[in-house]
């Protein structure tokens, strides 16, 4: 077993296109800040060269919707529990930027045990209408959940359901049910049509007041998300991506 970690941040990754690339380049750009946090970045079966040690690509699982998401995950979680000691596991993806030291803050509040929280969300998939369920941008869980997951795999990934969905409705079988972040700790920038830098600043300074601790990056034109992100990497940590 490696070092204890207070959360590890597993990002589910793919690199079929230049934006996934560029979001990985920011996460890479900052992920040793942070000495209580480990990110590690998950791949099914892809052409990823150069490949590091935080990068866990599992060959024999197709990249797709389903069942590749839920398996990959899954797989992810018994690599990480054979290797690491950690008190959480936060489920999120490449285009979700994180403040490290809030994060940790928060992290400290809540219980180690029995912890199901993020961002609820309900949806419809082929006919079927989901529980509240945590999204995936921002799934924490407790190691014993992660435990339970992977000892119950072969059922959890036999279900046809979005992947976050199926993971959250695991435990809403076992009436462990989701709860919401609490004071809500995402911040969305996710309505610009233009780059506009102090617009941007503007959401920093609110997203700072109010204590949150990431931010989902969703705009209809990517562009946006990966210069957004760029200035958020360079107001949290210090750092320049060109």
């Amino acid at each position: 077993m490696e070092n204890h970690y207070k959360a590890i941040l597993l990002v589910l990754a793919s690199n079929n296109s230049e934006v996934y690339n560029e979001f990985k380049k920011i996460y890479q750009s900052y992920l040793y800040e942070n000495p209580n946090i480990k990110v590690l970045f998950v791949y099914g079966k892809c052409d990823l060269y150069n490949r590091m040690d935080y990068d866990l690509v599992f060959d024999d699982v197709e990249e797709n919707y389903y069942s590749g998401m839920i398996t990959k995950t899954i797989r992810a979680f018994e690599y990480i529990n054979q290797k690491y000691i950690y008190d959480f596991l936060i489920r999120t993806n490449l285009s979700t930027f994180w403040d490290f030291d809030r994060l940790t803050k928060r992290l400290d509040t809540l219980p180690t045990i029995d912890c199901l929280t993020g961002t609820l969300r309900s949806c419809k998939y082929k006919g079927q209408s989901s529980p509240q369920y945590i999204a995936g941008v921002n799934l924490i869980l407790s190691y014993n959940l992660v435990e339970q997951l992977i000892e119950n795999q072969n059922e959890i990934c036999s279900w046809d359901l979005p992947e976050d969905w199926s993971l959250s409705q695991f435990f809403i079988n076992k009436k462990i049910m989701p709860e919401p972040s609490c004071p809500g700790a995402i911040h969305h920038m996710d309505k610009f049509s233009m780059f506009d830098e102090e617009k941007i600043f503007q959401e920093i300074e609110s997203a700072k007041k109010a204590n949150h601790d990431h931010f989902r990056l969703k705009n209809k034109n990517r562009d946006i998300d990966i210069k957004i992100a760029k200035v958020l990497l360079k107001e949290y940590y210090d750092k320049t991506l060109l």
